[in-house]
């Protein structure tokens, strides 16, 4: 039957599914059934046709615990007087055995009937296979109406302008849910020191690799000069050239300045100029800054930054206050540097796109030069092979003219 089921056509399963919904409901029946029965034997225990501890209302037909019950009233009746306290006790106590039972009672009862709507419900679009077989579900994307426009998503997570929405259940009718959103200052701002603290990192290390220190007699070692040297004198050597390989490069230093420059722009919103320095973010001064820090910027009231941690938090207050400008003039910044970044590595007859350096150039120079040193090793080959042949046709001579020499001395001396 498992087989068959799934590969019954769309008809059949709609009815298969049909009937899974209608045993679904059924074995809820039969549990409410059995949850009533369970309540009726606590009941038949309180009320014992009539002779228990509790009394049924006869308008109301619910059941009551209270010192009007009958069997209660007679069993105090029964005692005699000196036994008033006593009496009292076992009034209270049946009274509160009693209640704990209507209790319990009503508790199970509530259960039931939770369970039982719960289990009767399906959530729309979807099927419960029963115990007998198995049904293929194709699944489908949610939906939301924001604002009048429609949004669909198969994870039933949507994002939408910055907002991240996630549909747990399905609306009913004209039902509407109102969403309430609110500035994320703390998000806003460590977004955008984190920009800046990556910002710095890299004009810092562009500016080390400008400024560095000539290597002007530092060659590269050669084998037998690294045999002289230990091993740390020769990674001190190697060192010192490859930090200097970057000085005074006028590529370099191009990018550099366009960083720089792009940082120092102001724009225009809402008829207002803003730049860096108007949230409080600015270098420390060509005299204050410390070697190679010139183009770091620092944000007033960081409190991870001790040279400006006491000054007056502009950015965070902007953010709180006016948090569009702020979004609105970062957006310009960095479109600003993307352009211009592209426009430097833009592509060329002599450089790729993205690329700073002249690859092409450096590609074509390095395979002009790979075949210069084949054309001067097959030229060495060849005298090498002209020169082999002459000596080894000189030998041949000298050893023949040695074999006559030996002859002639051989017959003279005779």
């Amino acid at each position: 039957m498992n087989r068959a089921i799934l590969y019954m056509n769309k008809d059949n399963e709609e009815l298969y599914n049909k009937y899974n919904k209608d045993t679904k409901k059924l074995e809820s029946y039969n549990s409410l059934i059995s949850d009533y029965t369970k309540n009726q034997e606590i009941m038949d225990k309180l009320y014992d046709n009539g002779n228990g501890y509790i009394t049924l209302n006869n308008d109301t037909k619910e059941a009551v615990a209270d010192a009007s019950n009958t069997k209660v009233v007679e069993e105090v009746n029964n005692t005699n007087t000196d036994s008033k306290a006593k009496a009292k006790t076992l009034l209270d106590n049946k009274i509160s055995a009693a209640k704990a039972y209507v209790a319990e009672a009503d508790a199970a009862a509530s259960t039931s009937a939770t369970t039982g709507a719960a289990s009767g419900t399906t959530a729309a679009g979807s099927s419960t296979a029963g115990t007998t077989g198995a049904v293929r579900i194709v699944g489908v994307d949610a939906k939301i109406e924001l604002n009048g426009a429609e949004f669909t998503s198969n994870t039933s997570t949507f994002s939408i302008n910055g907002l991240t929405i996630q549909a747990t259940a399905e609306t009913k009718g004209d039902e509407s849910v109102t969403i309430t959103t609110d500035t994320d200052v703390d998000a806003i701002y460590k977004s955008i020191k984190d920009m800046f603290t990556e910002y710095n990192k890299l004009i810092k290390s562009m500016d080390e690799a400008y400024n560095a220190d000539s290597s002007k007699g530092y060659e590269p070692l050669t084998d037998e000069e690294k045999d002289a040297m230990s091993d740390k004198e020769v990674e001190k050597w190697e060192t010192k050239i490859k930090d200097s390989l970057l000085r005074k490069d006028d590529t370099l230093n191009s990018v550099a300045n366009t960083l720089k420059n792009d940082m120092a722009s102001s724009f225009i919103i809402n008829g207002k100029s803003y730049a860096l320095s108007s949230f409080g973010i600015s270098t420390l001064g060509y005299f204050a800054s410390g070697e190679n820090e010139k183009g770091v910027y620092h944000i007033d009231g960081d409190k991870d930054d001790t040279t400006t941690s006491g000054n007056e938090d502009k950015l965070r207050a902007a953010i709180a206050s006016d948090p569009e400008t702020v979004v609105s003039f970062f957006s310009q910044l960095c479109t600003k540097l993307y352009t211009d970044l592209g426009n430097k590595m833009a592509s060329s007859s002599v450089s790729s796109a993205y690329t700073i350096y002249n690859d092409k150039q450096m590609n074509t120079q390095y395979s002009e030069y790979n075949t210069k040193i084949s054309d001067a090793e097959s030229k060495v080959s060849t005298w090498e092979d002209y020169y082999y042949s002459k000596f080894s046709a000189m030998e041949s001579a000298l050893a023949k003219l040695n074999s006559q020499s030996s002859s002639m001395s051989g017959l003279f001396g005779s």
